[in-house]
């Protein structure tokens, strides 16, 4: 149970206040009211000012962070700042070593007079320089030679001025010279002549760049050297010691690629090159764990005159007569002299592939290698003038002749030509196909003139067609190789290279020529003779390609620099037209719809409803039913029955069930 409250007694401020007469209390109401609001206006003031110190507070925080937002902005800009002035001081740098390589290519011996060939405004080196190289890193090195008497250091200064203030200007957008061009990646230096080079099919990172390239020389021998430094990595002698004219390759495997060569004694020779995983050992074994190494084997080699009796024995096993060396398919009779291979074609039709060489006469034989025998022969035809080029094509294999082209069907192996329109009135000397459009070729004629043209195969329309352009130069009379990058074509010729751009243009158009001693020369290389060779080139299809300068020993490999437009649009370059012929399509696509919708009038459903009634009638259809209705009720109708379409869909598939329809 709870207890009860004890009653306490007054304190004694209660008793005094209750002894307090009326009236005291009274008087002392006021006081206790204005302390009471002196009190609370005092709190008050503490909370304002408190309130108001916190709103300062604030306030200066809001200022110091915006303070430091602005030194942060300030450093921001002042190290963008930085960075462009870094960048545009190596870019003067860069120029700077440039255009101290070209006052080195500009400076001639004493006592030799200097052309107007070999002073341009390129930079071009003189007639008498040296070159020299470097046996242990075999790269390339440069030798400097004196000062002449007509060529002073001013106009070397005012030279190298120039070229400086272009790096700083940002002008070397445009390519005015071989090395604004191309990058360099490696060099090499070889003892014998080459003769071919080609870009092997191994990939390397991500960018899936070309990492082995192979040379062939004129005793027949392959050296494979590694794109980034130029080191050989293996080499081989091909069952051949006759000069190496063409080469090609596809991968056999992941880590396996086979090699073809064409040779000038008219052999065909197939060569494998192993790539084999290792562990690197060396200083650099943690930054490249792994390594690579190359093995390579000759495997078969089969002449062109060995090719068309072997095939000439298989037709009559096969119990078919060879036929004449004027046809045009089927394998060649009285073959007796061997011509050199000089055009070479893969080929990967219904899921087999497909190795093509051709020589200079005209012959073609189809190889379809295999594990057991590489050197398979498959048919050999003739084209019926020189091959210049193999098309890539999925279906037949189809090459570029002097007089049009040359259709062959692998299956049923008859050819057929075409003539190529505009192409009588020229006599073409090299040519290639685009890689990023197979269709398209660009060549040069013996006169200097370059030409464009497509082949269309696929479609109604199929033929050839070749547009020319009107610029002619002396220099392209003496081409010998053309090879295609991504949005330009490099030709070869006598005493130099020349860039020819086909993005976006009907004709090639010529974007720089440069010659074999400039080129050099801007490699810091002072070349030993007088440069009136054509070099030998090959690229991989994109843009890395590899020169090779036959008479001085060098071996170049350069990445292309140049800037690679789009291919143009169907609809156009300007963005706007775009949506607007998209719009416009709509609109045309729904009125056409419309309009094919209102011409189907109810009219037109009646007169076909009439029609099928009619052809129904005239075989006889439509009267047993009306003849079951006069059963069921009892009452005769002449006539035919009703037409539904339900009754009408009945009797159109009885026609047709019958035979009648």
């Amino acid at each position: 149970p709870r207890r009860a409250p004890v009653a306490r007694p007054p304190s004694h401020r209660a008793r005094a206040i209750a002894s307090m007469p009326r009236e005291r209390m009274r008087r002392r109401r006021p006081f206790a009211r204005a302390s009471s609001r002196f009190v609370a206006c005092v709190a008050l003031a503490l909370a304002c000012w408190s309130s108001r110190c916190e709103s300062t507070s604030a306030k200066d925080a809001d200022a110091a962070a915006r303070a430091l937002r602005d030194e942060l902005s300030t450093l921001r800009h002042a190290l963008q700042e930085a960075k462009e002035a870094s960048t545009a001081l190596g870019k003067a740098v860069h120029g700077a070593e440039r255009a101290l390589k070209r006052m080195g290519g500009l400076v001639k011996t004493p006592g030799v007079a200097a052309t107007d060939e070999t002073r341009c405004d390129a930079g071009g080196p003189t007639k008498d320089d040296e070159m020299s190289f470097d046996g242990d890193s075999k790269r390339v090195a440069s030798s400097s030679m004196p000062v002449s008497g007509e060529l002073t250091l001013e106009e070397i200064r005012r030279a190298a001025e120039e070229h400086v203030r272009a790096a700083l200007a940002g002008e070397s957008k445009r390519s005015k010279t071989f090395s604004d061009a191309f990058d360099r990646v490696s060099a090499a230096r070889v003892s014998t002549k080459v003769t071919a080079v080609h870009v092997l099919p191994f990939r390397n990172g991500k960018a899936r760049k070309a990492r082995y390239y192979a040379t062939g020389d004129e005793f027949g021998r392959i050296v494979v050297r590694r794109t980034e430094t130029g080191d050989a990595e293996c080499e081989v002698q091909t069952n051949t010691t006759a000069s190496v004219r063409s080469m090609t390759a596809y991968l056999l495997a992941l880590n396996t690629t086979v090699l073809v060569t064409g040779h000038d004694d008219g052999t065909v020779a197939f060569t494998k090159i192993e790539q084999e995983v290792v562990e690197n050992v060396g200083p650099d074994a943690d930054a490249f764990p792994t390594d690579y190494t190359l093995r390579a084997s000759s495997l078969a080699a089969m002449t062109v005159r060995e090719a068309n009796a072997k095939y000439r024995v298989k037709l009559r096993e096969l119990g078919k007569t060879s036929r004449a060396s004027s046809s045009s398919s089927g394998a060649l009779e009285h073959v007796e002299e061997s011509f050199p291979v000089e055009a070479l074609g893969m080929y990967r039709i219904m899921g087999k592939r497909y190795v093509t060489a051709a020589d200079t006469d005209g012959r073609v034989v189809v190889f379809l290698p295999s594990l057991g025998n590489f050197a398979n022969v498959h048919g050999v035809f003739s084209a019926g003038s020189k091959v210049f080029a193999f098309r890539p094509y999925n279906k037949a294999v189809v090459a570029l002749t002097r007089r049009g082209v040359a259709y062959a069907d692998i299956n049923a192996f008859t050819t057929k030509s075409y003539a190529c329109d505009g192409l009588m009135r020229y006599d073409i000397a090299s040519a290639t196909f685009d890689p990023r459009m197979s269709s398209r070729l660009t060549g040069i004629t013996t006169e200097g003139h370059v030409i464009s043209g497509f082949v269309a195969l696929d479609g109604p329309r199929t033929g050839c067609v070749i547009y020319s352009g009107a610029e002619t130069h002396e220099s392209r009379v003496s081409v010998t190789t053309i090879a295609a990058l991504r949005g330009y074509v490099v030709v070869a010729m006598s005493a130099g290279l020349e860039i020819l751009n086909i993005t976006n243009t009907k004709i090639a158009k010529r974007v720089l020529h440069s010659r074999n001693r400039w080129q050099l020369a801007d490699e810091g290389v002072t070349p030993t003779t007088a440069g009136e060779y054509a070099p030998v080139i090959a690229s991989d299809g994109e843009s890395q390609i590899v020169i090779s300068h036959p008479d001085e020993g060098a071996v170049f490999v350069y990445e292309s620099a140049m800037y690679v437009a789009a291919p143009a649009s169907l609809l156009g370059e300007n963005p706007w037209f775009q949506p607007l012929a998209v719009m416009i399509a709509l609109g045309v696509g729904i009125w056409s719809y419309r309009r094919q919708k209102m011409s189907f009038t109810p009219e037109a459903r009646s007169s076909s409803h009439n029609e099928t009634m009619e052809a129904l009638r005239k075989l006889g259809y439509g009267q047993d039913m009306a003849r079951a209705r006069a059963l069921v009720s009892g009452e005769t109708r002449p006539g035919y029955e009703p037409w539904t379409p339900a009754t009408i869909r009945k009797e159109v598939e009885a026609a047709r069930l019958n035979g009648d329809l």
